[in-house]
């Protein structure tokens, strides 16, 4: 009887956690205390401990009202960083990803395509497992598109750019503990078009950007994103007609007068297909390497550039600076060695091109390496220095 009774709390108990899909931790704990001999217990426990787990790692869906509309229902995934939860003091940056018109809202009070927003990008990758060092947030357009929104109820649209965006960046700096100097923002297609006018609209909000495939609606206000000073690494097939004005944008970011402290950059692949994006969140994409996108943004600070890639081997004890950068003609790169070697120096391009490559003799210590870079045109480049046990990577611009 007291086995039976056992029993039919535990089934009672799944069912209940099954439907509500919510803590499952907590449950798990009132289950270990229901039951400690049965064997039909214990499986479920594992069970339970197993979806546990799946579950923490996985983003989860989250709404607010949006003051457009009036009755927009803004559905949106939201994901933190596996810490998130155990440094409640800490601030984390903050990752928002517009998505394509292909994965909009049914209707602007239908959350039922929610899961539309998986499709591409970043939460496609948090679905498939990959753990992010920042939030993320995957809101879904419930309008004609992000900058076309409502005031009357859906009557007719008006162009707001910028104004939804901001809405829900400044909704979801009221509910995550956001980093205020590292908010990044990246988009494909409409949401990368979307991108650029939030950038224009509010540079003063934004650490650092990736549009990918997207078009510029007004390119005259681009000087906004140069004073600024917002990193933009911008990502397109070459022959995609609606991406074609994207490079010639690049240069006249970087013609503004003051210029941007970090140049505007692009890395064009080959092909007219409009999806640039499936190679590049997926850091596959021609140009990339030796970098990470990822990594990019994490590098990016509204209080200032957090230089230098994540080092590998032996780095803590072996430290590599650059002055200045920006260089102009000529570069000290400081390095600190444990042993005496010879070290292989390289200057990557954007499109992973090597600009310069010699082996240089070091000593145990700091060394001081004096190299020439007036053969080396304006841009963005990844220095590296190899050694027998370890690879150091700096970036650096070079800009006269």
């Amino acid at each position: 009887m007291l086995i039976a009774k056992r029993v039919k709390n535990i089934l009672f108990l799944n069912n209940y956690l099954n439907f509500m899909k919510l803590r499952l931790q907590s449950s798990y704990h009132i289950l270990r205390t229901i039951c400690k001999t049965s064997m039909l217990c214990l499986l479920l426990l594992m069970t339970l401990a197993t979806v546990s787990v799946r579950a923490q790692k996985k983003q989860v869906a989250r709404s607010f009202n949006s003051k457009f509309g009036p009755n927009a229902f803004v559905g949106y995934l939201a994901y933190v960083p596996k810490d998130y939860a155990a440094n409640p003091a800490k601030k984390y940056p903050l990752l928002i990803f517009l998505h394509g018109i292909g994965e909009k809202a049914y209707m602007a009070t239908d959350s039922s395509n929610l899961g539309g927003v998986k499709t591409h990008g970043p939460p496609k990758l948090i679905e498939a497992g990959m753990d992010f060092p920042f939030i993320v947030i995957s809101p879904q357009c419930p309008f004609e598109d992000w900058e076309n929104v409502t005031t009357d109820n859906y009557n007719s649209s008006v162009y707001r750019p910028g104004e939804f965006v901001d809405e829900i960046l400044e909704k979801i700096k009221t509910l995550y503990r956001v980093d205020l100097n590292r908010i990044y923002l990246t988009g494909l297609s409409m949401g990368s078009a979307a991108t650029w006018s939030y950038l224009m609209k509010h540079p003063e909000k934004i650490a650092a950007s990736i549009p990918i495939s997207g078009w510029i609606d007004n390119p005259a206000d681009g000087c906004n994103i140069a004073k600024g000073n917002v990193p933009v690494w911008a990502f397109q097939n070459e022959a995609d007609p609606k991406t074609i004005g994207t490079p010639g944008f690049i240069d006249y970011i970087n013609a503004c007068e003051p210029a941007p402290s970090t140049p505007a950059k692009i890395t064009i692949y080959p092909g007219k297909e409009h999806d640039a994006w499936t190679v590049t969140y997926n850091n596959k994409g021609v140009g990339i390497a030796p970098d990470n996108i990822y990594d990019w943004l994490m590098r990016q600070s509204k209080g200032g550039a957090i230089t230098g890639l994540p080092e590998s081997g032996t780095e803590k004890a072996q430290k590599m600076e650059l002055f200045p950068v920006p260089a102009r003609n000529n570069l000290t790169i400081n390095y600190n060695s444990e042993v005496s070697e010879q070290i292989h120096l390289q200057f990557f391009n954007e499109t992973s091109g090597v600009v310069l490559s010699k082996n240089l003799p070091v000593q145990k210590g700091l060394n001081t390496i004096e190299t020439d870079v007036t053969g080396i045109k304006n841009g963005y480049y990844l220095v590296s220095l190899t050694g027998s046990e370890h690879k150091l990577t700096k970036t650096l611009v070079v800009s006269r």
